[in-house]
C-alpha cells in the first residue's frame, strides 16, 4: 500500500447536505474551523445539526466514553445544543453566516411538546433557522442506548412537528432505519415511515440516510 494522501476536494463547488458540528459529548471544533475544511474539500455551503442526544459517563466505567458505542452507558437528550449552534452562528461574520443553514434538532421526539421548542428557538434567535434536524428516531444501537420509549416517525408527538415544518415551509430531516440490526428479510419499520408521509403530505421531509445505518441492510436500499 501506497502513502495515504488527504483528499483534495471536489472538483466542482458543492453543497454539504448533513453536518453535524457537535460530536456526542456535545463538543465542537467551532464554524469557522468547519469553513476551514469546508474550503479544503470545495464545499461552497453546509446543512448544519447539532446532535439532540449527549452520551453519559456512567459511574461504573472508569475511562470517559468518546462514542455513543463506546460502552453501554445511556444517552439521553440536550436541548441546550440549538443554542450551542445559534451563538456559534451568531459570532461569524454577515459573509460567512451565508454559507450554513442551520436546523434545529435539541428535542426528544417522544415528548408531545417538542413543537413547542422549535417555536422557542424561532422566538430566540429568529432569522436564522432553514429546517428541523436531525431527528433521531429508529436508529441502530442508539435507540436502545437511549433513555425513554423508543423513538420513531410516526410517533404522536411528531404530528405537531410535522404540521409546524408544513406551516413554516421548513425541510425536516429524518433518521428513520428501515429495518432492526437483527431483521433482513423485511422492512420491519418501513410502515411506521410510510404512515407519517401519508398523514402529512405538505411536509417536505428529508430522509437521512436511505434508512440505513451501522449494522442495519435490507435490499430495498440498493435499489434507491
Amino acid at each position: 500500500m501506497g502513502i495515504l494522501q488527504a483528499l483534495l476536494g471536489s472538483k466542482y463547488r458543492c453543497i454539504d447536505a448533513h453536518l453535524h458540528v457537535v460530536d456526542f459529548l456535545q463538543d465542537t471544533s467551532g464554524l469557522m474551523n468547519c469553513l476551514k475544511y469546508m474550503d479544503k474539500a470545495n464545499v461552497a455551503h453546509s446543512c448544519i445539526f447539532g446532535l439532540p442526544v449527549t452520551k453519559l459517563w456512567a459511574s461504573w466505567e472508569r475511562m470517559p466514553p468518546t462514542y455513543y458505542l463506546g460502552d453501554n452507558s445511556k444517552c439521553y437528550y440536550y436541548s441546550a445544543v440549538d443554542t450551542f449552534i445559534a451563538l456559534e452562528y451568531q459570532q461569524l461574520s454577515p459573509e460567512n453566516r451565508q454559507r450554513f443553514f442551520p436546523f434545529i434538532g435539541g428535542f426528544n421526539p417522544c415528548d408531545k411538546y417538542a413543537y413547542k421548542h422549535i417555536e422557542r428557538m424561532i422566538k430566540y434567535f429568529p432569522n436564522m433557522w432553514h429546517g428541523v434536524g436531525e431527528v433521531l428516531c429508529r436508529h441502530d444501537d442508539l435507540t436502545n442506548l437511549t433513555y425513554g420509549e423508543p423513538p420513531r416517525s410516526n410517533h404522536p408527538a411528531m404530528d405537531a412537528v410535522y404540521e409546524l415544518c408544513a406551516d413554516l415551509d421548513l425541510p425536516i430531516a429524518l433518521h428513520q432505519n428501515v429495518t432492526s440490526v437483527g431483521t433482513n428479510t423485511y422492512p420491519q419499520w418501513l410502515l411506521e415511515l410510510e404512515e407519517a408521509l401519508q398523514k402529512h403530505p405538505k411536509t417536505k421531509f428529508v430522509w437521512c440516510h436511505c434508512g440505513v445505518s451501522r449494522r442495519v441492510y435490507f435490499p430495498i436500499t440498493t435499489k434507491l
